[in-house]
């Protein structure tokens, strides 16, 4: 299993929040915006449609039914109190999770300045050898 795999949709509803309180919006509208403002992020609609139901039971969203002139009816969905509060966790959440990505892709960086394994494999062999003597 690749790492696009194991990292599944982990952050769909934090997203799926941020555009309903942006906005509001049905379901397919969240699925275009979902696409336009996270390029590359892509999830087909059932998962987003599970999400959006994910997060009505769990009181984060709640939505009214539109019955448009022409068509089905559709649901709007909009944040709750619950919903913004969760939102706001997500942003602290997501906040220290980028400080950890930022301090990774530089230790990355500097290992490859810096010769990439091999230098890092010779600077733990060196430590190895100081702490035997």
């Amino acid at each position: 299993m690749g790492i696009l795999e194991r990292s599944g949709h982990r952050h769909l509803c934090a997203f799926i929040l941020l555009l309903v309180a942006e906005e509001g919006g049905y379901g397919r509208r969240i699925c275009q915006r979902l696409a336009e403002a996270f390029p590359g992020f892509k999830r087909d609609s059932s998962t987003v449609y599970r999400c959006l139901h994910t997060l009505v039971e769990e009181g984060a969203l709640a939505f009214s039914w539109v019955l448009p002139e022409r068509g089905e009816p559709q649901k709007e969905y909009r944040l709750t109190e619950s919903g913004y509060a969760d939102l706001e966790e997500w942003e602290r959440d997501i906040a220290v999770r980028k400080r950890h990505f930022d301090t990774f892709l530089e230790r990355c960086h500097a290992l490859r300045a810096g010769g990439g394994r091999d230098v890092a494999k010779e600077e733990t062999e060196r430590r190895d050898t100081a702490a035997r003597e």
